[in-house]
């Protein structure tokens, strides 16, 4: 089972859940950003049982697009499959996931989003960028690798300055 990189709630935060309804229940007009939004939260109790079964079945399509694109995401993590899940993987996967659902043409925000998460995880699988340490906290692990920030001796000092001119002068620029 692919691991859950994004989710439904994370999704309908970023989204417009109007659009995720249109998109989820093309078939069925009556779900409404109310009842998808409810059901995302798990509680359908205030509606009556047709619209919850309407609104579980606009849900069961959104969740298909998230399970996808998690997968997808997991598709391209072989060389890490113990990896917590780093912010930046579930940013990738929420674009995904919206270009699965939502679509739109090649031009739209959604779409370059899509195309941008897929080149950042072609780059992890490729090893051009490492998620060693995705999970880590980034000073410590830098640390740990001998990197550090050192105060040196300043470059530009007046004694390091003296006797030059602005070849810019000398030409009247």
């Amino acid at each position: 089972m692919a691991r859950a990189f994004a989710t439904a709630a994370a999704l309908a935060e970023r989204e417009s859940v109007q659009d995720m309804v249109e998109a989820a229940a093309r078939e069925d007009r009556t779900v409404t950003a109310t009842m998808l939004q409810a059901a995302i939260d798990g509680d359908l109790s205030a509606f009556t049982p047709a619209e919850q079964a309407s609104a579980r079945k606009a849900l069961d399509r959104l969740e298909r697009a998230i399970d996808d694109a998690n997968a997808e995401v997991e598709g391209y993590l072989t060389r890490y499959p113990d990896i917590e899940t780093p912010g930046a993987l579930a940013v990738y996967a929420l674009d995904i996931a919206a270009w699965r659902l939502l679509g739109g043409g090649n031009d739209t925000e959604r779409y370059q989003r899509y195309r941008a998460a897929v080149r950042y995880l072609a780059d992890v699988a490729a090893g051009r960028v490492d998620l060693a340490g995705a999970g880590e906290d980034a000073s410590a692990s830098a640390a740990a690798a001998g990197i550090g920030i050192h105060e040196g001796s300043k470059t530009f000092t007046d004694k390091s300055l003296a006797g030059y001119v602005d070849p810019r002068l000398e030409q009247g620029l």
